[in-house]
């Protein structure tokens, strides 16, 4: 997304109610949600905060996103729901919800 000077939030709100729109199961987001400053942060997080996959969002963050401030990214990220997969793993189980689980029925 690149959320910056070039990039407006009006853009951002498009996007979200695009995918929406697709009434998605999974939203998978490939990094780099803002450039340029920090500032970009919290209202790229706030937007996609309004993403309605069914069973969930996950993300992975790309190197503007360190650049600008890799912890804070993550931070405002999961708080606004999305579930963060750099170097882990989740699992989608048999009641729709995501986990750090095994993802594997051992019995």
């Amino acid at each position: 997304l690149h959320h910056g000077p070039w990039m407006p939030r009006d853009f951002l709100k498009e996007v979200v109610e695009a995918a929406n729109d697709q009434d998605p199961d999974l939203v998978a987001l490939t990094g780099d949600y803002v450039v340029n400053s920090p500032r970009y942060i919290q209202p790229v997080a706030e937007e996609l905060a309004g993403l309605e996959p069914r069973y969930g969002t996950v993300a992975v963050l790309g190197n503007h996103d360190w650049w600008e401030g890799g912890p804070a990214m993550r931070e405002a990220l999961e708080a606004a729901g999305v579930h963060l997969i750099d170097n882990r793993r989740l699992f989608l189980g048999e009641d729709g919800r995501l986990s750090s689980g095994s993802g594997f029925d051992t019995t």
